[in-house]
């Protein structure tokens, strides 16, 4: 659209702001035209990804500042009648794009937002690449019952999960219109259509929010400022509440203002990116507490201790290397005694700052002069008795719902999303006030002459600190796991509790796992490991020759036991997940070598399921009707693998050039990092090791000998071996339902001086965890509806009990059902019951099945009242034909007495047997 038409339609609209994605305009800058301005912002040489924000002339006039970020990201702030207002337009990189390049864009985003005054409402618009569906689990704060799409997409969940981080509702998903006129993206030369774009606002203003309408790429935004600018009726926080309450009682300037003292405790934390997260307890300001200077109001649940303290670095702090920096103000996270898990290497390893500072650390070869001046404002403790968030309460309510369901897999499925929305702690505590450094970088050899003091910036800056822009340099926290107990959660059984608080663990304990990278982190070694975030002591070379052999791998199928009977997963479920050492050809070591237990796993497989058809068709002359009932059966298969390495004996010399060469791994998601493909050097082969890992292996030393990799062992958390000998740094392999497996090998192979990407949860396959059937499965539609869901163990019991009865006397009366006898067990019940189903079809033609099964119900009284009471029928019955004969007798008995003159009490006096 060109320029003069886009101000034609946006005149047309009546619109007070409008924004634009792909704009296509060159250079960053500010267009005055008309009274409306242009604010865009542009990339040097892409043309798609230049943002803008045209403004009316009343939100012209109310324009503070406005930021060109980058060419995806571009903000203005308005002063409104009554507060500041901030839009923030976005371009997202699209679903396809790399997760690199969507991290760097989120990562921006989030630090423009961190800027952001936290008493300013947000609005945050553009083209995000998101589709949301109607699922809001746990997120009922973040987007509302009308989701437009049948699935949330990845893009989706990271923007759900930023507006829920950063306090945001998504105002599309609150709105419900068709989804055809929610659409605002179609495809060329396709008929796909996607709703896209969001506007999203913050959450204490979503009445604000009136009404959305998109046009292809831009947004058109209606009444979000002109409601606050004008003085109508909408619902009111606890927080203006409290300022009417002031005002009424004259404690309170007509135009003045006073801000709540919020987001700083009770919510969650991320240690691995030093960044606070959604809030985990409850914020309410109903006593209307305010700080003791009476400059914010407090939440209800926190203790404010005024400290007004200032505090000056008199002397430059010297950091001779990276490895001696320590950030005090990077926003750290204190924990508790008692409740560490051992991972605290890794906590602040992929914040920006941490990330920046390594890197100058390391490319100017330098040391760091740090200086601080911290002015403490307040100390912050909250008490928790406000109790949970409503949102944090679903998503433990969501693992618990799982975990009673038996579905172990979906309920870590739901940890680990918590732990990926919520972070690894909850802040309790945390110093606020405002913080001034100064960090400057020199030459290593000037160590000795370089000196710096701060007298000069203490007196320049003495009038500089104002606490209405407060920041956290201090928190102390505790893991989530560790507040989930019985006083929080009442309505949660103590034993739901402990499990909660495991999987809860568990789920954090793996977080950090996959995003641990060891190697050496001393700079001036050879052996620097430039993305290691933990040291392993592999900065010396190492001295031990520790020789293998290759690997092999064996698989067992399992057998799902019920009472008396076993149903074995088929066979073919090994085929592909046995492997066989390619030097003896079997499941042995060569000499000289021996097999050590790498894992012993349990793997189980996504639902099997078999479909099969039932139909019958009535005809008359020309005209043939048919009712067709489908069978789904779906099957649950397990395996055990036992996946071993031949390690060279001890105290056995291995001759020279034999032996296998280890050329790196991969799996069909993730890549060799020796060769930047799923594919192996050289003329190395792949062997399947796992359920999904493939190792390059080579015996052809004039062939590959250049590729080998200097390689130590396989461990895991099952092995005697628990790390990796002394020279050589151990890499993550993958985690088995908690069980970390490792491979080893020397420094040099990494040289990789990117910074690395954090690994965010969920870890669990998303496909396997939300299996709607926990066990094997029959399921019968007619049409679209379900007509049948049985347990295939109920259906194969009765033929169990045949084959136990066939048992010779003396045997094992353990049953051991073959796919093929369970197969046959499935058809049965299928012919059976597909027959009656298809019987009632044809008998109530037209209906549904849920209108057959009522029209049954209603026939079924007269017959089922006679069959569950039959066996008092038959006692009636009985007992009228006993009274019969009873009655029969005694008349019989009469008339013979009568005949032999003789009466009833005399004959009992003769006979006093007789009754």
């Amino acid at each position: 659209m060109e320029g003069a038409q886009l101000l034609h339609e946006f005149d047309n609209y009546h619109l007070d702001i409008l924004g634009i994605s792909e704009m296509r305009w060159t250079g960053n800058g500010k267009i005055t035209s008309d009274g409306k301005t242009i604010l865009y912002s542009e990339h040097e040489n892409l043309h798609t990804r230049r943002v803008g924000l045209i403004l009316n002339k009343e939100a012209s006039q109310a324009l503070i500042g406005w930021k060109p970020v980058s060419e995806r990201i571009i903000t203005a702030r308005l002063q409104a009648r009554y507060l500041k207002t901030t839009i923030v337009q976005a371009y997202s990189p699209t679903e396809e794009a790399e997760n690199a390049e969507k991290d760097v864009f989120y990562d921006l985003l989030q630090n423009t937002l961190n800027e952001i005054p936290s008493y300013d409402l947000i609005i945050f618009t553009g083209d995000l690449s998101a589709q949301i569906g109607k699922c809001r689990h746990g997120l009922e704060q973040t987007t509302g019952p009308h989701g437009s799409a049948a699935l949330t997409n990845n893009n989706g969940d990271t923007l759900t999960s930023f507006c829920g981080i950063n306090g945001l509702g998504i105002g599309n998903t609150y709105f419900a219109y068709k989804n055809i006129h929610k659409k605002t993206w179609r495809s060329l030369g396709r008929n796909i259509h996607n709703e896209i774009d969001y506007i999203c606002i913050s959450n204490r203003c979503k009445e604000m929010l009136t009404v959305l309408f998109h046009m292809e790429k831009i947004i058109y935004i209606f009444a979000l400022i002109a409601v606050a600018w004008a003085n109508q009726s909408v619902t009111i926080s606890d927080v203006d509440a409290c300022q009417l309450l002031l005002r009424q009682n004259s404690m309170l300037e007509k135009n003045e203002t006073i801000r709540a003292l919020d987001g700083f405790v009770g919510v969650g934390w991320d240690d691995l990116t030093n960044r606070a997260t959604i809030p985990i307890l409850k914020t309410t300001y109903k006593a209307c507490k305010r700080a003791q200077d009476g400059a914010f109001f407090v939440p209800d649940n926190i203790l404010v201790v005024p400290v007004l303290k200032t505090s000056l670095d008199r002397m430059a702090n010297i950091y001779q290397n990276f490895k001696e920096y320590t950030k005090q103000t990077d926003n750290t996270i204190t924990a508790s005694a008692g409740v560490s898990y051992g991972y605290w290497d890794v906590s602040g390893s992929f914040s920006f700052t941490h990330q920046e500072v390594k890197s100058t650390f390391y490319q100017q070869k330098s040391i760091m002069l740090h200086s601080k001046m911290i002015h403490h404002t307040y100390t912050l403790i909250t008490d928790g008795n406000t109790g949970f968030n409503d949102g944090f309460v679903a998503r433990l309510k969501q693992i618990v719902d799982a975990l009673e369901a038996n579905n172990y897999p979906l309920a870590k499925y739901f940890a680990e999303s918590t732990i990926r929305d919520y972070g690894t702690h909850i802040v309790f505590k945390a110093d606020v006030g405002a913080v001034i450094e100064q960090e400057t970088f020199v030459a290593s050899q000037a160590t000795n002459s370089s000196s710096t003091t701060l007298d000069a910036l203490r007196a320049s800056a003495s009038g500089i600190f104002q606490i209405d822009e407060l920041v956290a340099f201090s928190n102390e926290g505790i893991p989530i796991d560790t507040i989930i107990t019985t006083a929080n959660l009442p309505l949660f059984s103590p034993d739901r509790i402990y499990i909660l608080q495991d999987i809860i663990r568990n789920a954090t304990k793996e977080y950090y796992e996959r995003n641990t990278i060891r190697g050496c982190t001393e700079m001036s070694s050879p052996n620097f490991n430039y993305q290691a975030n933990v040291d392993d002591n592999s900065c010396e070379p190492s001295n031990t020759t520790f020789q293998f052999d290759g690997v092999f791998q064996k698989c067992t199928p399992l057998s799902k036991k019920y009472i008396f009977f076993y149903i074995q997963t088929p066979s073919w479920r090994c085929n592909g997940l046995t492997q066989v050492n390619p030097m003896t050809k079997g499941f042995t070591c060569q000499e000289n070598y021996e097999p050590v237990l790498i894992s012993s796993i349990i793997h189980m497989f996504s639902d099997r399921t078999e479909e099969k058809y039932y139909e019958e068709c009535n005809s008359f002359l020309f005209w043939e009707n048919c009712n067709t009932v489908k069978y789904t059966v779906i099957n649950k298969d397990n395996v055990q693998i036992d996946s071993y390495w031949c390690r060279a004996k001890p105290n056995v010399k291995i001759p020279p050039n034999t032996g296998a060469m280890f050329g790196g791994i991969y799996t069909t998601s993730s890549v060799n990092v020796f060769t930047g493909s799923t594919s192996c050097p050289g003329t190395y082969v792949g062997y399947r090791l796992f359920a999904d890992l493939t190792v390059c292996i080579s015996y052809d030393y004039q062939m590959d000998m250049k590729y080998a990799i200097p390689f130590n062992s396989f461990f895991s958390c099952q092995s005697s071996q628990k790390k990796c000998e002394s020279g050589y740094t151990q890499h993550l392999v993958e985690i088995f339902d908690g069980c970390a497996v490792f491979y080893c090998v020397t420094p040099d192979a990494y040289r990789s001086l990117e910074n690395p990407v954090i690994k965010r949860p969920p870890f669990t396959n998303v496909t396997f965890a939300t299996s709607k059937y926990p066990e094997d499965t029959i399921l019968a539609f007619y049409k679209t509806e379900e007509v049948v869901n049985m347990p295939i163990v109920n259906v194969v019991k009765k033929h169990a009990e045949q084959l136990q009865r066939t048992k010779i006397s003396g045997t094992s009366k353990e049953i051991f059902l073959t796919e093929n006898d369970v197969q046959a067990a499935v058809d049965v019940y299928m012919n059976d019951s597909s027959k009656q189903i298809l019987d009632l079809i044809d008998k109530y033609p037209n209906k549904t099945w849920g209108e057959i099964r009522e029209l049954v119900a209603k026939e079924k009284p007269s017959s089922s009242f006679i069959l569950s009471n039959l066996g008092y029928f038959i006692i009636f019955i009985v007992f009228s034909v006993v009274v019969g004969v009873i009655v029969l007798v005694h008349k019989y008995r009469q008339s013979r007495q009568s005949q032999d003159g003789v009466l009833p009490d005399q004959q009992r006096l003769i006979d006093p047997d007789i009754h």
